[in-house]
Formats: structure tokens, sequence, C-alpha cells
């Protein structure tokens, strides 16, 4: 009987480690990388200028004015700042105050980037942004809640670029979780449970091999 017990103890052990280990394999999967697979070229790569009273961000880290913003990163701006980012031929996006956005640009021959095949799109998240958008070049603002709200003239676009503005109602605070920078939520509770799982086996494996001494 003790014996059985024993197997039955090291069975749910063995499945209840398995079982934590999964669900964090699952949730890291799940959370959001901070990297970009969008391809960009070389000669084009974001240059952000900031001016204001604090910090803008890039993946949740401050950012200076010179700083590269690569595609799929993710840009705020606190109240009382302004923040530009010069995409050389594609034109140029503005965060405005408490804005929140995500940036993503790409062009299909990065070798030698030709404007009338690159496109620019912004993702806003909270706030207000603006796009400049040059001759030849193409841009789309979607609201994150609603899907693509505005997209660069085609007549503009052949005779010399224009300008889109959209505001979002939501507040920065309100999508905090949105930001691909450092460790979100889903993945630290995916590193808790993966080291959960083996003190959690060890303990019920060991509690049939050391029982408590009886009294006499």
């Amino acid at each position: 009987m003790k014996s059985s017990r024993r197997i039955g103890f090291k069975a749910t052990a063995i499945f209840l480690a398995f079982a934590l280990v999964q669900l964090s394999l699952q949730l890291s999967f799940a959370a959001p990388s901070s990297s970009s697979s969008t391809a960009f070229p070389q000669g084009i790569l974001g240059r952000i200028t900031t001016t204001g009273s604090g910090p803008a961000t890039i993946n949740g880290n401050n950012a200076a004015s010179g700083d590269t913003v690569l595609p799929g990163s993710m840009l705020e701006t606190p109240s009382g700042t302004e923040a530009t980012i010069d995409l050389g031929p594609l034109g140029s996006v503005t965060l405005h105050s408490a804005t929140r956005i995500r940036l993503d640009y790409a062009c299909p021959n990065a070798s030698s980037p030709d404007p009338q095949s690159c496109r620019v799109y912004v993702t806003l998240f909270a706030g207000c942004v603006t796009t400049n958008y040059k001759q030849g070049s193409h841009h789309r603002i979607a609201i994150d809640s609603k899907g693509l709200i505005e997209q660069s003239d085609s007549d503009k676009e052949r005779s010399g670029g224009g300008a889109l503005k959209t505001c979002s109602d939501a507040s920065p605070a309100g999508v905090a979780g949105a930001s691909s920078g450092g460790l979100g939520s889903k993945l630290w509770a995916a590193l808790a449970l993966g080291i959960l799982a083996a003190p959690v086996a060890y303990l019920l494996i060991t509690e049939e091999d050391n029982p408590s001494p009886s009294t006499p």
C-alpha cells in the first residue's frame, strides 16, 4: 500500500511539473518580442528628435535626440513632450504630447530603396500623431482598436507629398501593457511558473521517501 501511494505521489509530481513547464512555455511564446522581424534597409534608419519637459521612450527606454528608431519600435511621449522621427526620403512621424505608437517601415529593395515602393505604418494607441510623407512615399495610420484610419493621398504622393494627423481617445496610462520593451507581465509569469515547477516536483516526490518519525 505504501509503495503504491509513493508511486501515486511521484506520478502526480511528474504530471504537475510537466503542466507547469508547458504553461510557462506557452506564456513565454505569447509574450511580445522586444525585436522586430521586419527587414529594413541600412540606408533608411529612423532618427528621433525630442523637445519638451520629459524624455520620450523607445521600447520602454529613455531616448535622446539622435537615437535610432528601428522598424517595429514602440514609442511614447509624456505630457509636455513631442518627438519627431526623421525617416529620410520617406518623410517623418511626429508624436505629440502624451502619445503612444508603434512605428513600422519597410522597403523591398534594401540595397537601393525607392520611396515609391516603401511603406510607413503607424499604429496609434493613445494621443495624437502626425506623419509627413514626401513625394513617392506611402503612409498609413491605424488606431489600435479601430484599424486603418488615414492613408496618404496617391495624387499628393506623386506631386510632392502631404501630411496626415490622427488622434485617439485613449490615454497612454490605459495602454501601458502595449509596450514591447522589457519583460512583460506574461513573461514574468512564465518565468515564475518555470521556477516553481522544480521545487514542487521535488517536495511531492520526497514526501513519501522521508516520512515523519512515528510517535512511540
